[in-house]
């Protein structure tokens, strides 16, 4: 989680970085990141974090069929 803060509050302070480095890839990295911290979360058995963190990597990534399935599978295991 901490690298997300940090992400965001880079782009908060410089708001020009975000498009020197490309909305693409500022979202792109993020959805990373969450996505990451999403298996951490499913790895210590914290099911709702992790859906919570996925759906915001799918938010900023939506057509990454990776985060996705991820997304799908969990839901089925959170039902």
């Amino acid at each position: 989680m901490e690298n997300i803060k940090v992400i965001e509050k880079f782009l908060n302070d410089f708001p020009e970085a975000r498009d020197l480095i490309g909305k693409f890839n500022v979202a792109r990295r993020l959805a990373y990141r969450y996505y990451r911290l999403a298996k951490g979360r499913r790895k210590r058995n914290q099911l709702p974090g992790a859906l919570e963190a996925i759906d915001a990597a799918v938010a900023r990534a939506p057509y990454s069929l990776k985060y996705r399935v991820y997304r799908y599978l969990w839901g089925a295991l959170h039902n």
